[in-house]
């Protein structure tokens, strides 16, 4: 077994030399991009076109580049998870009305879209009064040039 392991990690090239030689600082890149090949390479043994390969990658460069950015992930990995099925149990509670209307004014359901709607407007807030004071400030700039 462990001949067979040597035969293995012999067959990998620059690779493994790059992985092997971090000598535990930590940097991780290098043992991604051997597990991506890897699997990579077991996926199209196996049949698999690589679909999935290729999805996982994908999220991995969006999440270096939300990370590169500052912009939080957690967010994105609940709407993932969670979206589809508030949808569908939306939907479903949605279908027992006969007007949107009425669902919305249902005292529960207003209280949590009012809740939802205070949220989406306290976090959109200093966008908005930053947009407020650039419109005031070409505002008052035009007036000014024109006198």
């Amino acid at each position: 077994m462990a001949r067979k392991m040597t035969e293995w990690h012999s067959k990998r090239g620059p690779i493994t030399k790059i992985m092997l030689s971090d000598g535990g600082k930590g940097d991780t890149a290098p043992l991604a991009l051997e597990l991506w090949y890897d699997s990579h390479e077991v996926g199209w043994h196996l049949g698999n076109v690589g679909f999935d390969i290729y999805i996982a990658l994908g999220f991995g460069v969006l999440s270096y580049f939300m990370k590169r950015y500052n912009i939080p992930t957690t967010p994105l990995v609940l709407g993932l998870i969670l979206g589809p099925l508030m949808e569908r149990f939306f939907l479903t509670s949605l279908a027992s009305y006969v007007t949107p209307a009425e669902f919305l004014l249902r005292p529960r359901t207003a209280v949590i879209m009012g809740i939802a709607f205070l949220f989406l407007f306290w976090s959109l807030w200093p966008s908005i009064k930053e947009l407020v004071r650039d419109v005031k400030e070409k505002l008052n700039n035009r007036s000014q040039a024109k006198t």
